[in-house]
């Protein structure tokens, strides 16, 4: 380490401090460590920075309505127009933390990008509403390596493959429309978007993950989707496993369609991570339930 690097980092002390605390508390508290070079760290200076603190960004409602916290008039509930969760964070980042003239000025280039095309407009809309889940908390899982292996964690593993998995293959679609766009900052993100790599993890994963895994809304949906992600015959343990489990939820429905049939009552199956598998049934189909459902 040269003489000048190490004359940075001693005028960046305490910011470095800090920063390493709060990376060993994560490591600790959470028992997670970051993967190697995953982390990017960017410092800036304060100036041309407005210092605003806590107090005064209260009283200005930047953020929070000082009478209703949940209301949405305050000067980042007004301009909150945003589709998806990344979006809105970040937005509410630039509230608190305002950009410099150069990147105003870019993203208003794109605005009136979008406000000229149609096609490119309508185009990301109908693109970016396929992203249904949160980027950046995908970006968090990838860079995450626990200390130690555990039930939670290789399901947690399996749900991260297949959402990359989702959020890849969107990648070249993302990239066709950005292709009318004609501003800057567009093109940029064509550029970066066109990255081989992209392609070469795709790859990766469909050597192992099957072809059909999609992401999928509901615990029950996303726990069959890992359960048959994997390929067939890559683990003969697992495919077992798969047809028990197959058996398993034949069964179940078996037994509450026997019930039902029993009783005439119209009984459905049903999970949640809670209760687990249950017997679902309206409360208007019956005023009184028979002696097997009560314990």
């Amino acid at each position: 380490m040269g003489p000048k690097i190490l004359l940075i980092f001693s005028l960046r002390y305490y910011c470095l401090a800090a920063s390493a605390a709060l990376i060993k508390y994560v490591e600790f508290v959470q028992n997670t460590i970051y993967a190697s070079e995953s982390l990017r760290i960017v410092f800036k200076g304060s100036e041309q920075t407005t210092l605003i603190d806590a107090g005064t960004s209260s009283v200005l409602e930047l953020a929070v309505n000082l009478n209703d916290p949940k209301s949405d008039q305050s000067l980042y509930g007004v301009l909150n127009h945003t589709k998806k969760q990344g979006g809105s964070r970040l937005l509410c980042c630039n509230v608190l933390q305002p950009n410099d003239v150069e990147t105003i000025q870019g993203r208003l280039d794109c605005v009136e990008d979008l406000s000229n095309s149609s096609e490119l407009f309508f185009g990301l809309q109908s693109v970016l509403a396929r992203f249904d889940i949160d980027i950046d908390h995908l970006l968090s899982l990838l860079v995450q390596i626990p200390k130690q292996e555990t039930g939670k964690s290789r399901e947690r593993h399996m749900t991260t493959a297949i959402l990359l998995k989702h959020v890849t293959e969107l990648v070249p679609a993302l990239s066709d429309v950005l292709s009318h766009a004609k501003c800057e900052l567009f093109v940029a993100y064509k550029v970066s978007l066109q990255d081989a790599r992209y392609g070469c993890i795709v790859d990766i994963i469909n050597r192992t993950i099957h072809e059909d895994a999609r992401y999928t809304k509901g615990h029950l949906n996303m726990k069959t989707q890992r359960c048959f992600a994997v390929k067939q015959g890559l683990h003969g343990v697992l495919d077992l496993s798969r047809i028990t489990y197959t058996e398993l939820i034949e069964d179940i429905n078996e037994l509450i369609a026997q019930l039902g049939d029993k009783h005439g009552l119209p009984l459905k199956s049903a999970y949640t991570i809670s209760r687990g598998f249950h017997i679902q049934l309206a409360t208007k189909a019956t005023d009184q339930l028979p002696s097997d459902f009560i314990k």
